[in-house]
């Protein structure tokens, strides 16, 4: 009978009755109740192959039948809509219109439904959900979550770095000084050593088989984003490494790689901190590309009415996408440390609150092999290449050296091993003023240190921390042996460098804002950098001539208010 209504009035137009996953790449999601869908082929009493109505051109999928009805089983021919509050439905009813104007009631409450449905649909999922269950991403694809989590304000360095208060509120926890007692005024004291269970360095080397999006979509960078994760929530900031990609090698993803004039070529080598045994705990690997869509291939796609079409309606313009994330725990299951060496972690597909999602595997020999029949047998099966999306990650041990600076760091952090000393003498000018320096050791309100609230906005911007690290190497290598052992000295020079080379910088109205992932942008920033730390940031500042414009000063930009950074610092897990 459904056959014959889909004669006589059009394809049959059934609608969701409850949400349901797709589990494999045939099938499609349905992610909102009254989700209007076009049935292609019925001759599975169990399983009918239908594609979105409001995009019929999209790839078809099946959908379980007992998941759906056809629109006209709840809308009477007869007029009374889907509000009339009868439950009982007639046989005739359900018959195909009989006359004209039976047929027009039938199409406009259809189009009725459409709308709301397509309102529906969009108000309960992401633009991503959507271009998954039409077909445009491959199986697995989600919104970053590492990317919205840094967007709504948390997993940010800059409060990993902020002071952490004690329980009674009235002392620091992670600020104690070493030697002689707080009180003195000896500068040469240094901030006491914090140890935590886990102080390691983990490299991204390669990730195989990743899967790529289809087109009509530009990938525009691609990166990693790690975070610590105990299987229920992030737990510290997040940390992005950059990956270099060949068109030759489509599903492979290369990280040791030196890019720029600010690269020293370690950005795909950090530091994990966290003084937690938690048994959960490990770090979360989120294989993200940042996209843009092909406005050429949307302006030319068509309808078969020819009207034009937009298969990617309904997602930005640009945005962040997860191809998949993996785990890997910091500890074994008696407790103990995980092995330094290099460990292949798998890519599951959705979010890391999912479970049991897959994403696509790239079609190879083995699974040509397995669809024609002609696998070779068990052994040839040993040769053929391992199509598991994965990424490869190599714990070790830190440096002596990088191991004594990162014990001035917060117990829990993830930073670029290359960045350990500028956050190591961040944290000494931090203890410096807040604990020795008597104008400020017993107050607790906001006052003026600009690089107390300088650095941590620094910290956040990955290439200016690359600018500040690469002036600061090269004025470590001009300074005397002397001045290098005098702490003092040290720190009042680092905050002299900050403020001179990286401090503009950030008030320059001419350059670009940082945006992640987008290449014409990144480019245009590094440009403006480079020319300005490579000039006399003094002749720039003093003269107009110079032609740079700058941000209106502003009180607020060296303020620093210590409370106001610990409540800050308090949210993050």
């Amino acid at each position: 009978r459904d056959s014959k209504r889909a004669t006589a009035t059009g394809p049959l137009v059934v609608e969701a009755l409850y949400k349901y996953e797709a589990q494999n790449n045939k099938e499609l999601s349905m992610l909102a109740v009254g989700e209007l869908f076009q049935v292609r082929d019925t001759s599975n009493d169990d399983w009918w192959l239908v594609v979105p109505a409001d995009d019929p051109h999209s790839r078809p999928g099946y959908v379980p039948r007992k998941y759906v009805q056809p629109v006209t089983a709840r809308v009477k021919v007869g007029g009374g809509g889907p509000d009339d509050g009868s439950e009982e439905e007639d046989e005739e009813e359900l018959s195909a219109p009989s006359d004209d104007e039976e047929l027009n009631k039938s199409q406009s409450k259809f189009k009725q439904l459409r709308a709301e449905s397509r309102a529906a649909a969009t108000a309960a999922r992401s633009p991503a959900d959507a271009l998954k269950a039409r077909g445009h991403l491959p199986h697995g694809f989600r919104a970053s979550t590492l990317a919205s989590e840094l967007r709504e304000g948390r997993s940010r360095t800059s409060l990993a770095l902020a002071p952490k208060l004690n329980d009674t509120g009235l002392g620091y926890a992670d600020l104690l000084l070493g030697g002689q007692a707080a009180g003195s005024r000896d500068r040469q004291q240094r901030l006491r050593p914090f140890f935590s269970c886990v102080n390691r360095a983990f490299s991204v080397l390669e990730g195989h088989s990743v899967p790529l999006p289809h087109t009509g979509l530009t990938v525009e960078s691609r990166h990693v984003r790690v975070s610590l994760f105990n299987k229920s929530q992030f737990v510290g900031n997040a940390h992005a490494v950059r990956a270099a990609w060949n068109a030759d090698y489509p599903h492979t993803w290369r990280f040791n790689h030196r890019e720029g004039l600010f690269s020293d070529g370690r950005e795909h080598i950090g530091l994990v901190r966290c003084n937690s045994k938690d048994a959960n705990l490990g770090l979360l690997f989120e294989v993200c590309l940042t996209y843009r869509r092909s406005e050429k291939r949307s302006s030319s796609s068509s309808s078969s009415s020819g009207k034009s079409r937009d298969e990617f309606a309904g997602l930005e313009r640009e945005g962040e996408l997860s191809t998949g994330w993996g785990f890997l725990p910091l500890y074994k299951a008696d407790g103990s440390p995980a092995e330094n060496r290099t460990h292949q972690v798998k890519l599951h597909g959705g979010t890391p609150f999912d479970s049991g999602l897959l994403i696509d595997r790239p079609k190879g020999r083995r699974e040509g092999a397995d669809a024609g029949g002609g696998g070779g047998g068990v052994f040839a099966q040993l040769f053929l290449p391992n199509k598991t999306p994965r990424l490869y990650v190599r714990l070790a041990n830190l440096r002596r050296s990088d191991r004594q600076l990162s014990a001035a760091l917060p117990a829990s952090l993830l930073t670029p091993i290359s960045a350990i000393p500028l956050m190591a003498m961040y944290r000494e000018i931090l203890a410096d003023t807040l604990l020795v320096d008597p104008l400020y050791r017993n107050y607790a309100g906001p006052f003026f240190q600009a690089t107390l609230k300088m650095f941590p906005k620094i910290a956040d911007q990955p290439d200016m921390l690359a600018v500040m690290r690469t002036v600061w190497n090269g004025e470590l290598k001009v300074l005397k042996r002397s001045q290098k052992r005098n702490d003092a000295f040290m720190r009042a020079h680092f905050q002299t460098v900050m403020m001179q080379k990286v401090w503009p910088l950030l008030y320059n109205l001419d350059c670009p804002e940082p945006r992640w992932g987008d290449k014409v942008q990144e480019q245009a920033r590094f440009e403006h950098i480079e020319a300005f730390v490579k000039e006399d940031s003094l002749d720039a500042l003093s003269h107009p001539d110079a032609g740079y414009v700058f941000e209106p000063f502003h009180v607020s930009e060296v303020t620093f208010h210590p409370l106001l950074a610990a409540a800050a610092a308090a949210t993050m897990p």
